[in-house]
């Protein structure tokens, strides 16, 4: 299907709305992203107890899409087709020409009616729930910094969780922000992933979690971070790769 320029669309788990011929009549944000908070009365107190443990509710976002009248024999037959696209269990890339410079994770939750397609309806409201944070398609691309320290500005003023690539031999020690990991038997690269929590060897995609000493995982915050690395115990470290995967509410 020609895809005509200067239509809105929406790109779900790689895939465009125009490719099936349905474009964009509105998007809302229909759910806002919200602290979990917990109010909590204290006996013998006015005020109450207000705990935040830092994290966001989902939010939603809403698609009202429309078939092009050409393209609505084409739609007729592909009704599965758009169905299957829209209905994968796990969250998917979502993206749209409103926001070109940010994308979220989300999952459809009120997917295509089968029945308004099939009656070649022109509209009909798609749901999305999604991550609470929108990602910057800039800050999902690799940074390479050659030697062993690395200085990068985190603008969108949330903290974020990026792979870190360990470029170098044997045992190095990494430092982010003063914190810092030991890494066991590097053969050539070793990554960190701090938004999945596990430690896998760069070449193989391998797991090695039990090559990491040290708690937790990087995160990146707001302002200015230094990443470094050093070898020891006569390890070699050579350079380092970042993904910062920038992100804001």
């Amino acid at each position: 299907m020609q895809v005509v320029a200067g239509r809105s669309y929406f790109k779900f788990n790689g895939v465009s709305s125009l490719d099936f011929g349905l474009g964009i009549e509105e998007k809302k944000i229909t759910k806002r992203a919200r602290k979990r908070l917990s109010i909590i009365s204290v006996p013998g107190r006015s005020q109450d107890y207000v705990y935040g443990d830092g994290t966001w509710e989902n939010m939603e976002v809403t698609y009202r899409v429309w078939c092009v009248s050409k393209e609505k024999d084409e739609i007729f037959q592909r009704v599965d087709e758009i169905i299957r696209w829209l209905s994968p269990e796990k969250y998917c890339v979502l993206a749209d020409n409103y926001d070109p410079e940010y994308f979220r994770y989300g999952v459809c939750t009120g997917p295509v009616d089968p029945e308004l397609l099939l009656r070649r309806a022109a509209r009909q409201e798609l749901v999305f729930t999604c991550d609470p944070y929108k990602y910057s398609w800039a800050g999902n691309q690799v940074l390479r910094f050659r030697g062993t320290t690395a200085k990068i500005h985190n603008l969108e003023g949330y903290e974020a969780l990026p792979v870190i690539r360990v470029y170098g031999a044997g045992s190095i020690k990494l430092t982010v922000n003063g914190q810092s990991w030991t890494l066991a038997n590097v053969a050539t690269r070793i990554d960190l992933d701090s938004a999945a929590m596990r430690t896998t060897d760069g070449l193989t995609g391998n797991a090695a979690d039990s090559k990491k000493t040290g708690s937790g995982y990087p995160v990146l915050v707001p302002g200015e971070n230094t990443v470094t690395i050093s070898g020891i115990s006569g390890g070699i470290a050579d350079q380092i790769g970042i993904i910062p995967r920038w992100r804001r509410i």
